[in-house]
């Protein structure tokens, strides 16, 4: 049974999904090697592709049609995804956001230079 919180009582924030899976990261882990270190990275990124492959493997079969797949299960394939994907780029000091921003800018500028050749 659950307490109910009293009214004045502080709410207990929740650490974010990051903190959490850097913990659950540890746990898994568990001294084998080096948080962050070669033999991790390498770790990380044979979790991505395996996310990955799931991932392909749902859309696959929505794809050819079998019945019954649930875009929840997609959905937890892309958190997954996101995860590895995450904890591979803390270690590797990469800020995602800015690197996709920068890459972005690269396509375009490509597509653009394209464009004006075919002019």
């Amino acid at each position: 049974m659950r307490a109910i919180p009293r009214r004045n009582a502080p709410v207990k924030k929740r650490p974010s999904w990051e903190a959490r899976a850097e913990k659950l990261h540890q746990t898994f882990v568990n001294g084998k090697w080096e948080i962050g270190g070669d033999e991790d990275i390498r770790f990380l990124a044979l979790s991505l592709c395996g996310e990955a492959g799931e991932l392909a493997n749902w859309i696959k079969k929505k794809w050819r049609g079998d019945k019954d797949i649930p875009m929840s299960e997609i959905h937890k394939e892309l958190a997954d995804i996101n995860i590895f994907l995450n904890c591979i780029a803390k270690f590797l000091n990469c800020d995602l956001d800015k690197a996709c921003e920068e890459k972005i800018i690269e396509v375009e500028g490509r597509l653009e230079s394209r464009k004006k050749k075919e002019k």
